[in-house]
This record gives structure tokens, sequence and C-alpha cells, in this order.
């Protein structure tokens, strides 16, 4: 029988086509409780710390300066006036002024502490002198005795020709303080905190890329998730198996689930069978549940009618036979070894149309018996006697067995745990087994919870539910090879 036409892997997603969507909403639902309680605590936070810190309060006095004729009846240019104001902005902190304000007793400061807490500038023709101090009081004594000072100097011909300084506006009392600002520090400790939250957030994705879920799946690897199986709970061993055969229990309708979708991508042939027969079952990291999640698959094949065959190809941790309460040692490696004929190795089971090859005992080198010419004839004498053949393969990113069968079956299903599974470590998986020749057409994702499955309980679904829009393959018209 000549090998089914190998399927087109379709690229996928990377990070930046999925990330606005997949990333940016969910971080938003998933965290916007967070990210809110972080921007109201650095608000009121900065809103209270604000308390303690001395205020800071000023006044500011306007004066009018200009330049008086030397020529009784002559009008002084406006530059004139502006140049004069230029220079007496640098005669008001001079310590002829300053002294004497600190002579008028008013502020109780002295010269040095006066020119620490005022301020000058001008603008044109306009002289602007402002004080600074913890109370509103201080600042417009500071304001108003320097101004004096300032004048009374300037009329005594100290600075400059004859000019005139105006008060225009007085200094008055402020109301508020210059700073702090309660008000826009606690909007910028509100920005702070949720710019301070979000990065640990942004942090905490980056380092804990875990997937709980098909969108997440989907998110990391491009391919679709086939399958959410539910945690078997305490039960273990063959009860398991047995646990996957209630009619009707949400185990055996997430299996049948999980089988209804692989039949997709397989291709079902008008005459029975498959096109693409031969499936490999790796899970990413020992414990993910592959063994249980392949043979519980053998066992929705062949209630659907399907003669099914599960070769198990660990040696190095086998649970198959366990798992079927299985006779005998002869196995895998004795069918290899040609120590045993393939029919005799192979044994039937408890369950219709279900038929398990052991691995039997275990061989030291493994990878080198798996990618023997004797394991790939093997594998098409089986597929032409059984409609299907899953191959059970150890975790594809602790020892290479799987990618050494990944080039041997017509498609790989990567088996995951949903909660310890790592994003990174799924799309490795999935790489590990393209670069070997394999094709991964999608994820079965254990341990996922009731509340959260997503798999339909009422019964097999349809081919509806895994639109063709979103299979993980393409059939690619391809000639089959004649070598």
């Amino acid at each position: 029988m000549a090998p089914a036409p190998r399927l087109a892997v379709r690229p996928r997603l990377n990070e930046v086509d999925t990330l606005p969507e997949q990333t940016y909403f969910n971080l938003l639902r998933r965290f916007g409780i967070l990210l809110l309680i972080a921007a109201v605590l650095g608000a009121s936070s900065a809103y209270y710390l604000t308390r303690f810190i001395t205020p800071t309060y000023e006044s500011t006095t306007t004066l009018l300066v200009t330049q008086q004729s030397p020529v009784p009846g002559v009008p002084v240019e406006l530059a004139e006036s502006a140049r004069v104001a230029a220079v007496l902005s640098e005669f008001v902190t001079t310590q002829p002024v300053l002294e004497r304000a600190e002579q008028a007793g008013v502020t109780g400061l002295t010269a040095s502490d006066i020119r620490q807490q005022v301020d000058v500038e001008f603008q044109e023709v306009f002289l602007r002198i402002t004080g600074s101090a913890s109370t509103p009081e201080g600042a417009q004594a500071i304001s108003s005795v320097v101004t004096d000072a300032f004048i009374a100097t300037v009329n005594e011909g100290v600075a400059t020709g004859p000019a005139s300084v105006t008060v225009v506006e007085a200094a008055g009392v402020p109301a508020e303080p210059v700073s702090p600002r309660r008000t826009l520090n606690a909007a910028a400790g509100g920005l702070l905190g949720l710019v301070a939250a979000s990065a640990l957030v942004l942090l905490y994705v980056r380092l804990d890329d875990v997937v709980k879920d098909a969108k997440q799946v989907y998110a990391s690897t491009g391919l679709p998730t086939l399958g959410l199986l539910p945690s078997a709970g305490q039960t273990t061993g063959p009860e398991q198996l047995r646990a996957a055969q209630v009619s009707g229990s949400r185990f055996t309708e997430a299996v049948r689930s999980v089988r209804a979708n692989l039949s997709v991508v397989m291709g079902a042939r008008n005459h029975g069978g498959y096109e693409r027969s031969v499936v490999l079952m790796t899970s990413v990291r020992e414990g993910d549940g592959a063994a249980v999640s392949t043979a519980s698959l053998a066992l929705a094949f062949g209630r659907a009618g399907y003669r099914t065959l599960l070769m198990d190809c660990n040696f190095r941790q086998s649970s198959i036979r366990e798992l079927f309460e299985l006779s005998g040692d002869g196995g895998l490696a004795a069918v290899l070894s040609r120590r045993l004929d393939p029919a005799a190795a192979v044994q039937s089971t408890h369950y219709p149309e279900v038929f398990v090859l052991p691995a039997g005992h275990t061989t030291p080198s493994s990878v080198d018996a798996l990618g023997s010419e004797e394991m790939r004839d093997l594998i098409e004498q089986f597929r032409d006697s059984y409609d299907v053949v899953l191959l059970s393969a150890p975790p594809v990113l602790e020892v290479p067995d799987a990618s050494t069968l990944a080039p041997q079956s017509d498609l790989a299903l990567i088996v995951g745990w949903a909660g310890r599974t790592r994003g990174r470590d799924l799309q490795e998986s999935i790489e590990v087994i393209e670069r070997s020749g394999g094709v991964p057409v999608g994820v079965l994702l254990n341990g996922v919870g009731k509340a959260s499955a997503s798999v339909p309980l009422g019964g097999e679904p349809a081919r509806q539910q895994l639109p063709s829009a979103r299979l993980p393959v393409e059939v690619a018209a391809q000639k089959n090879p004649t070598e």
C-alpha cells in the first residue's frame, strides 16, 4: 500500500500577528481590576504623602520702569526704558537693596535668606519681584519689603540715571501654595502606580507563559487544540481506561471529540479507513498524560468501528501494558530484533477492535531501533492491516525517540497539560517534530477542569466544529512517492 499524501503545514501565527488581539485585550480583561487598584493606591498614597511636604507660597509685585528724559518735553523711546528695566532687574538682588530690606525688620530674615527667597524677572518695561515662603503672609511680606527697598534705592539715584519705578500691582496674600500640588501629585501617583502594575503584569506574562486553554495554545503555536480532556482525578491505571468507556461521561465525550476532530485531518476514505492512518502521539514533558490519552483515543477509534493498533514505542518508561492489563513480556523490542513474529507480538484487548503491540523489554539503543529499516517496514505492514495505527512515544523534549518516529508517521499530535505546559515548550516540541520531517496537526490538552473545558457533551461533534479555516494543515495535491 502506497503511503498517504503528505500534508503541507500551514504557517503558524507569529507573535506580532497575535499580540494585539490575543494579548492586550486578554490582559486587560484578566488584570483590569488589579491595574485599577494599583492606580487608586498610587493616587491615594501620593495625595496622603503630600500632606507631609512643607508648602511653598509665592506673592508677586509688578513694577513699571520708565526712563526720564533729560530734556523736558522730549519723550524717551520705549527701547530705552526696556534697557533700564533690564539693568534694574539685576539691581534688585544686590547687597544694598537686600540690606535695606533686612533693616526694615518686617520679615525677620537676613539679607542672604531674603536673597534665597526672592526671584526677579523682567519683560520689556515691567519688573516682577516674587517672594516665596512657607506661609502666605510671609511670601507677601518678602515681596513687599524687597520692592520698597528697591524703589527707595532707585529714588536715591544709586542704580542708574533718572528713572521712575511705579507699582502696577502690589503683592497680595496667595490663596493656594504653588507646591506641592495635591491634585497633580495624586494624578502622577496614580499614573505611576498604573505603569508599575502594567510592567509587573507584562513581566509575569513574559515569564509565566503556561497554557491553560485552547486560545493560549493557538496564540503560542498557531495550531488548534483538537481536544480538551478533563482530569481523571484519583483514578489511575486500568481504571482510567474503564472510565473512558462510561457512556455519556464527560471524559468519554471529550475523547470522542478528539477522535472526531482528528478524523477530519486524517481524511476518511469512501470505502472505509483513513488516507493518513499512522498517528504519532507524544507529549511535551513526562507526566503530561500522553499514554492514557493515546490509549483512550485508541478505544474511541475502536468503538467507532475502526480496527485500531496501538504501538507502544516507549522503551524507557512504558505504561501501556499496565493500562490494558496485558500478559507476557514479548513486544516491539523482540519484533525489531527478529526474535518474535509481529503477528504473535500483537495482543488483543478487552475492548473491541483495539489491539496493542507492547514495548517489550527495555532496549539500550531505542533511537536506533525506532529509526531502523525494520521499524519502517513494520509500520508499513501494519498500515495495510489496520485502519488506525497510533504510535505512543516518549516526551519529545526529553528524548529523541519521538523525533525519530516523526518522519515515519503521517501526522503527529502533541499532548500537554493545562496549567503546567509552557507555551514556549509547546512551540519547541512542534518545531522539533517539523525539523524531523513530521507533520504536527494539533494539540491535545489534558487536565482541563470542568469549568473551563469546552468540549461538547451532547454527543459526537460534527465536522463543522473544526472548520477548515481553523485546520492546522492543508492537504497538498502531491503525487505519491515512487521510490
